[in-house]
C-alpha cells in the first residue's frame, strides 16, 4: 500500500501551462489519476480524494468545452445544476460569499450537451420540485439536447433513527422528502424499451449541503 505522501505526489492538477495549481473554486484548471487505485492529493491545506482511471475539471461550465475535444462523446452524462432559487438569493444578499452560484434555466439550456453524447448515452438530472425547473428540463433541456424523457426516479431522504422521511409529504408548492432523477435517452435508442420507468431510493441525506447519493452502480445494472 502507498503511504500518503506517496499517494498524494501521484495526483496533479495542470492549468495550461502545464503548472501546478492551488485549488480555487473560483480558478479554472484540470487534472487527473492514470493509475489504478484511489489517491489522495492535497491543496491549500485540504485532502481530496481522486478514483482510479478519471480525468476532472475545475471550471465555469459555459467554458468547459476549453478542456476537450469538441466531438469527444460520453456513455454517462450526470447533471446536478445549482438551480436559480429564492433562499440562495436572499443568502446571497445578506453575504455574497455565504453561497453558491446559481444558473438560470437558460445557462442550463444553453450547455451544448447535444455535442457530447452519442445513440446510447445516458443523460441524468437531477431536478429541484420547482415546477418551473421540471417543466425546463422535459420541455426545454431534453429537445434542445436531443434526448427524451424515459424515466423519472425518486430519491426519498429519510431520517437515520427512524427512517421515516425526513418531512412529511406536503402540496406540490411546499417542501418535499424528495428530489426528483429525469433520465434521457436519444429518440431511438434501444435501451428505452427496456429501462426502467419509475424507481425509490431511500437514503439518510448527506450532511454536505446537496450532496447525493451515487448513481452510477444504478446504471451499471440495467446496463
Amino acid at each position: 500500500m502507498c503511504s500518503w505522501e506517496e499517494l498524494s505526489e501521484q495526483a496533479y492538477l495542470l492549468n495550461h501551462a502545464g503548472s501546478v495549481e492551488h485549488y480555487d473554486a473560483d480558478r479554472r484548471f484540470r487534472g487527473q489519476n492514470s493509475t489504478n487505485h484511489t489517491i489522495i492529493t492535497e491543496m491549500d491545506g485540504e485532502s481530496f480524494l481522486i478514483p482510479p482511471r478519471v480525468a476532472f475539471i475545475n471550471s465555469s461550465i459555459d467554458r468547459f468545452e476549453e478542456y476537450i475535444d469538441q466531438d469527444e462523446k460520453f456513455d454517462l452524462i450526470v447533471l446536478d445544476p445549482p438551480w436559480w432559487n429564492k433562499y440562495i438569493r436572499r443568502v446571497k444578499a445578506v453575504n455574497a460569499k455565504a453561497s453558491y452560484r446559481m444558473l438560470t434555466n437558460a445557462d442550463i439550456k444553453a450547455i451544448p450537451l447535444e455535442r457530447h453524447r452519442h445513440e446510447n448515452t445516458l443523460v441524468v438530472v437531477w431536478c429541484t420540485n420547482a415546477p418551473s425547473h421540471i417543466d425546463a428540463v422535459m420541455k426545454d433541456f431534453f429537445p434542445k439536447w436531443g434526448v427524451e424523457l424515459v424515466a423519472c426516479w425518486y430519491w426519498v431522504k429519510i431520517t437515520g433513527s427512524s427512517g421515516q422521511p425526513v418531512c412529511k409529504f406536503n402540496e406540490p408548492a411546499q417542501k418535499q422528502p424528495y428530489e426528483r432523477i429525469f433520465i434521457g435517452l436519444p429518440k431511438g435508442s434501444p435501451m428505452a424499451r427496456t429501462f426502467p420507468r419509475e424507481r425509490f431510493l431511500y437514503s439518510v441525506p448527506c450532511a454536505i449541503h446537496s450532496h447525493k447519493p451515487p448513481l452510477y452502480g444504478m446504471f451499471l445494472s440495467e446496463n
